[in-house]
Formats: structure tokens, sequence, C-alpha cells
């Protein structure tokens, strides 16, 4: 087999190159790379799935294939099947429709979706990106062409049936683009993180059977180059000209996508066209890794189920590292969904700012946020709009001030996804006048299946189920915290290739086992307190859930940026803390400096004058007689006072060096602590821990 290269210009403005649309060639600037033969093997090297000529008759999933009729309908056909999840990528499974309103909604397949969305708003704005200094923007009918336009191309490129487009690129039109040409060809979109290494790409390439390959820039086509020949059905590397545990594939069906988007938008999102001040459209900026399913669903699907429709704005690459409030200012959107790493960030450089301030200044601002806080509680409680005196008049002058500042002055709703947003921080949000709502999902459940607004609203909560999904609790123990499960149209077909993993994963056949800790109150909120296999089970044989503790440690010790607890097979508990650095403005990597806050926080409580985090690691700075180990060991006693067990209870701890990043490896893409990875990479100090009495980290963590 022979593969080519072919550099192929999608028909957008190309980012700082080209500044007008181009059609595609399928045949436009081939460059072959070296001949090469492929002998296909027995079992491929990165687990490619042969599949056989011969059906499995007792698959229920397949039967519509020997059923003797011809299926060519076209998108809305619905196959026959009394599957409820399957592993083939050609595998049909009934959809739950369930007994609730929202469950009763027709299926419709993605290009319907997009086409109804087109005809009601032809001439509205779908999507827009920034180019050397002004927004280039698509209309909805453009956009649609554009899309079949691609189709076409994947299509002469050699794009077959149930085979996969993957994506490596960051948010940007071409992403939307390939997304749907994939889909409307007949084939299947697949977003891999441009973090990712050679081999994860050769793994979810050749897992999710590709075709073709959409890559960014010349470094993402430099791993495709070393991996090629590791994904036997390669046809084409599309190469986007402009800037120059292994992971299971999760199959969504068209039904997945559209209609977890329909309620989603029916539960939440058309509050924000009915609470708008102003008629100006509806926005929303996409940031957060395309690959990741909830901005998915946020950003290319929910869109599509807004009546009136709603504007996509790219953000830069950069955004997650300094740019994304320069775009929001300029958007000023009324819809945002963040992850608690962006919220963290705003939130800490508030508080930076708020230390700068004078006595009055600082005074009348914690008298808005007294009124903010009231207000919002009120509302929570099921006051429509409750009377708190002066709290329209602070909100005005004083509260919207800070969010023109931001750029969040229109939003009307707020979310945060991904990973636990800690309460400390939700507090504190509502206290401006931003309650955010907690949105729950996995890339099984199509994204968002639970969230809260302010009419049921909980700190610490990720609400209830959307409109037609099915939350509850199994096994659970006799404080009511068990394993919950998502039942709905938003459960995903199951994983591609993998019929154990696939089996296990179901219970009455079509409902979702999370693996999420959980319980649900007399209210009905749904309260997460871990992940099964984050759950650390102590010498004692004792279960410690240990997101809690984490949360409680960060909410006490302000100066913490990342705290994470140890465990696993020990005697007792101990405690890994980071504090809050400075971060680098080019790379958003933190630094060794301190912020201001910490600097202030560690002079005061413990008497000691520290510039970077090396000044507190010192031989005698933070012993066990120092006034800063008292002033922290004072707040995990207070941490300690609300154990609900003896296991619970933190009886050592020490600071790391330097705060965790994506770059450092401690997070993955979306931002999602990675245990396993921090357990491996400070093996010695946590060694250390439980071998000597005051343990301090070493300067540079030993790597396993």
């Amino acid at each position: 087999m022979q593969f080519k290269i072919k550099k192929l210009y999608l028909p957008v403005v190309q980012l700082h190159t080209i500044a007008t649309t181009q059609r595609i060639s399928a045949a436009a600037r081939i460059k072959p790379l070296p001949k090469c033969h492929y002998q296909r093997p027995q079992k491929s090297v990165v687990g490619v799935r042969w599949i056989s000529n011969q059906l499995d008759k007792n698959d229920p999933s397949l039967a519509w294939k020997s059923s003797g009729k011809t299926f060519n309908q076209g998108p809305d056909q619905i196959l026959p099947s009394t599957a409820w999840y399957t592993w083939e990528k050609d595998g049909a499974t009934r959809i739950n429709y369930g007994d609730c309103e929202m469950g009763k909604v027709p299926p419709v397949s993605i290009p319907t979706f997009l086409k109804n969305y087109v005809e009601r708003n032809s001439n509205r704005i779908a999507i827009a990106v920034k180019i050397d200094g002004s927004w280039k923007k698509w209309t909805c009918e453009k956009y649609y062409d554009e899309v079949i336009t691609v189709a076409k191309a994947f299509l002469a490129l050699g794009l077959e049936k149930h085979h996969s487009v993957c994506i490596i690129s960051s948010n940007r039109p071409e992403w939307f683009l390939s997304n749907f040409g994939a889909i409307f060809g007949g084939g299947v979109s697949t977003g891999i993180y441009t973090t990712n290494n050679a081999q994860a790409v050769a793994h979810c390439a050749s897992d999710s059977s590709a075709n073709i390959l959409v890559v960014e820039n010349e470094v993402q086509l430099a791993k495709v180059k070393i991996i090629q020949n590791q994904i036997p059905q390669l046809k084409s590397i599309v190469l986007i000209e402009g800037t120059t545990g292994k992971p299971k594939g999760v199959m969504l069906s068209h039904d997945n996508l559209a209609w977890t988007a329909q309620s989603l938008t029916s539960s939440l999102l058309l509050h924000v066209r009915r609470d708008c001040p102003s008629p100006r459209p509806l926005s929303i900026v996409s940031y957060l890794p395309l690959s990741h399913v909830a901005a998915q669903a946020a950003d290319i699907y929910v869109p599509l189920s807004i009546p009136d429709g709603m504007g996509v704005y790219f953000g830069d690459k950069d955004s997650l590292k300094d740019t994304l409030v320069d775009t929001l200012r300029e958007i000023r959107p009324v819809f945002f969904l963040g992850v608690p790493r962006v919220y963290e960030k705003i939130y800490d450089r508030i508080i930076e700012v708020r230390e700068k301030n004078s006595g009055l200044k600082k005074f009348i601002a914690d008298v808005a946020k007294s009124r903010a806080t009231r207000y919002n509680q009120g509302r929570i409680n099921g006051e429509i709009d409750p009377w708190v005196p002066g709290f329209k008049l602070c909100d005005k002058i004083i509260l919207n001030k800070l969010k023109e500042q931001i750029g969040f002055e229109n939003v009307k709703f707020f979310m945060s996804g991904a990973a636990p947003l800690s309460p400390i921080i939700i507090e504190y949000f509502l206290s401006l006048n931003i309650p955010i709502a907690q949105l729950y999902g996995l890339s099984e459940t199509t994204g968002p299946s639970t969230t809260q607004h302010l009419n049921f609203f909980k700190v610490g909560s990720i609400g209830k189920g959307i409109p037609g999904v099915n939350a509850y609790i199994i096994n659970p123990t006799e404080q009511g915290a068990g394993e919950l499960v998502i039942g709905g149209r938003c459960v995903m077909m199951g994983y591609i290739g993998l019929k154990e993993s696939t089996t296990n994963s179901f219970r009455k056949g079509s409902d979702f086992l999370t693996g999420d800790i959980g319980s649900i109150d007399e209210k009905g909120f749904i309260t997460l307190s871990g992940r099964q296999k984050e759950l650390i089970i102590t010498a004692g044989g004792e279960n410690v859930a240990p997101v809690e503790i984490e949360d409680r440690v960060k909410s006490e010790l302000a100066i913490v940026s990342n705290a994470v607890i140890i465990g696993e097979g020990q005697k007792f508990l101990s405690l890994l803390l980071t504090l809050k650095t400075q971060l680098n403005p080019k790379t958003n990597e933190p630094t060794e400096e301190l912020t201001e806050f910490v600097q202030k926080w560690v002079s005061v409580n413990g008497n000691l004058e520290a510039k970077i985090v090396a000044d507190i690691l010192g031989p005698t700075a933070i012993d066990s007689q120092h006034e800063l180990r008292k002033a922290i060991q004072r707040r995990v006693d207070k941490v300690n006072s609300n154990a609900i067990s003896h296991a619970q209870l933190i009886r050592n701890w020490c600071i790391l060096p330097g705060d965790f990043s994506s770059s450092g490896g401690e997070f993955g893409p979306s931002m999602k602590l990675i245990r396993t990875f921090v357990n491996e990479k400070y093996t010695k100090t946590i060694q250390d821990l439980y071998h000597t009495k005051n343990a301090v980290s070493p300067s540079d963590p030993k790597t396993s």
C-alpha cells in the first residue's frame, strides 16, 4: 500500500495567510511520501480491529445486515435492532425513548439536524474566526455549503462508510467542517488531543479505523509521519494550511448527539433568551478542546437546537494561556462553559487585585458581595426576584463593572464541567452575582447528562438529570452513597471493538454504569464524592474518597493551588500540596515565583519572607518548630476536625517544589488531575512521607 500526503486547502479563510475562500480540489497539491508496504497482520501492533466477513449471528446489533432488506432511505432511517449496546462499528442499537416528554422527541440524524438549523437561520452568523485583527464570519447557509464541499472531498480522498476522519487541531472552523464533513460522508468524526504523543495518535486512529487524518500544522504532521505505517486503513493526510492507559473509542449515534443537545437546550438555554436584556444575537466563544465531548456538545450541536440560532466565535489557540479574556471582552457572549481551572484562574486574579485595593474600596466591594450572596441565596430558595436592599444598585455600579473587565456582563448562563468545581469557588462567584451551574457527564453519556440552575441549585451538587435522563444510585451504603447510573437517549452505543468492556458497562440492558460514587438527597440533588477507581483503600481496609477531603483543604488553605490525598495500602493518609505561583505570560505555565497573596500570607502567618517556593522549602523554613508549618498544620487540623472516620485523618503532608501543569504531566488535556501520574512522579516524596516525621519535598521529584 502506498501512502500519500495530501496538502489540502479547506474551503475557509486560512488562519494568518489566506484572505479569500477556496474550494477543495481532491487532487490538489499532492506530495507523495516514500513508498512503503504493509503486510496485513493477524493482529495489529496497535490493536486495530479487523472486521470479519462473516456476521456474528449471536450479535443482535448486526441482525439488520442479514435481514435481506435494503436500507437506502437516507440518514434519518432507523435500522431495526433489539440490542441496547454494541462494540461493532457498523452495529445498530435501540433508541431508549423512556416514558417522559423529552424521550418522545423524534430521532433526527446530524445531517438533518444541521439542515433544519440552516433553514431556520440561513442568513444568521453561524461561526466566526479572527484573522489579522478582524472577524471572518460564515452565515448558516455558507457554513452548510462548505460542509457539503468537505464531505465530497473526503469521499474523493477515500473515506469509507463507518471509517473515521481523525482531527488533530485546536479550535478553528476547519474542525467543525471536518467533523460534519466526516458525518455527511457516511463516516465517523474522531477528535484527538493536540497534546497526544505519536503512539497515542496511532492508537486512536487505528482503533477508529481511520481513512483520513486532518492535522493542523507541521508539528502534528510530524507525529503522523512517525506512526503512519501503524494505521493500516489510512488513505490520506489532510494538512490544514495556516500556522506552520490507552483510551477507549466511545461510539455515539446521531441520535445521541442531536437528542442530548435538544434536551440540554430545553432545560437551560431557553432561559438565556428569556432573560437576555437586549435583542443582540446569542453567541458563544469556542475555546475548550473540541476533542472533548463537552466542548463538541456546547460548541457544535447545542447551537443547532437554538430556535433562532447562536453564533460560534473561535478563540485563538492560546485561549487557555492568556487570550481568552481578550476574546470574551470583544464578543460579550451570553453563554459560557468553563472548566474548573479557568474559573480558578479568574478567582485567583480577582483575589490578587482585591489585596491591592484600599480599605474603602474593599469595604464597598464586600458590601456589594454580601448583597449579591443574599440575593442569590433567595433565588436558590425559590424566590423569583428576592428583595435585598441595595442589591440592584450594587450589581449595576460595582459588580457589573467587574464583569465588564472579564467580558461577562452579557452572560446569562455560566456552566462548569469536566471536573468538580470547588465549593469555595462556587460561593465566591455567587457573591459576584455569577451563579455557576455544575454540569456532569462523560463521553459515554454524550457529555452533559445532569445539571442545575438557580431554580434547582445546591453548592457542591451536580443537580439532577437533564430532561429525559434517568439518574439513580445502586448498591448504596448506610449513608446512601453508591454508584451513579445514567439511563436515557444520551447513553453511548458502546466501545468500538471492545466486547467485554462494553457488556460490563451496562445495567438493565441500556443504563450506563458511570463508576462515580454519589448520593441523592430528599430533594433530588445528586452529590458526587469521587470515582470508584479513585477510592483509596488503606492498609486497614477502609475506603476513602479523596476529592471531598482535598476540597476542604483548599477551602481552608487559600494559598494552596492543588492538594492530593495519598494513602493507598498505607496505615494513614498523607497530603501533597502545591502553592499558588505566578504564571508565565507566554506559556501560561506556573513559575517558581509565589503570587503576591501567598507571599503576604506566608509573611503574616509564618513570619517568613518568601519570594519563590524554594524559600519555603529551605532547610529550616518549614521544620516542625517553624511558625509557617504550625500555621499550615492548624488548617490541616481544622480539616481533620470534620473527618467522619479515623481513616480520613491527614497524618502528614509536604509542599512540592512546583505547581501542577499539563506540560508537567499532572493534568490531562481537559485539566483533570491524573492521579496515577502524580503517584509515579513523586514516588520518592511519598515514600518520605511515610518514613519521616516532617517530610519536605525534594527539589526534583523522582519520575518512575
